[in-house]
């Protein structure tokens, strides 16, 4: 299957053995699509707020002096490919102010709690000439930052 070191091949095989052991217990190809979706969503999920961890991390290290960590909390973002947990640093400012270096780094929207677009049919019947509108992940649950 290709280079076995490059990230994305890993990670597809990983995928592959897992729709496998889901592909034994199905039912009918419609039952395995619906599990495969499922399982790639959750996988993309968590893989997705391990990133943002990451790149809070990376933060941390470039962080301009004159914020100190005040602390470290746990988001959920509701996002596309589901909801996606992460923890995040809360840095003070001097004036006393919150800073979110990784909500600012990403343009995350502050206040944004669980939007959900319309489902797509309801957008084509009310609006057949317009695309819908852009989706735009949200704090969800543990609220924003």
């Amino acid at each position: 299957m290709g280079d076995s070191t490059n990230p994305r091949t890993q990670a597809i095989a990983a995928l592959a053995e897992l729709f496998f052991e889901s592909a034994c217990r199905s039912a009918d190809l419609a039952q395995l699509e619906s599990s495969a979706i499922d399982i790639g969503h959750g996988c993309m999920a968590e893989a997705l707020g391990l990133a943002l961890e990451a790149l809070d991390a990376r933060l941390l290290a470039q962080k301009p002096e004159g914020i100190p960590v005040h602390d470290v909390r746990s988001r959920t973002l509701a996002t596309e490919i589901g909801d996606v947990g992460f923890s995040l640093r809360r840095y003070r400012d001097r004036f006393g102010e919150d800073v979110y270096l990784l909500a600012d780094a990403l343009d995350i929207p502050y206040g944004c709690r669980g939007y959900r677009p319309a489902p797509k049919s309801s957008w084509s019947r009310a609006r057949p000439s317009s695309p819908a509108p852009k989706r735009q992940s949200c704090w969800r649950a543990t609220g924003p930052p």
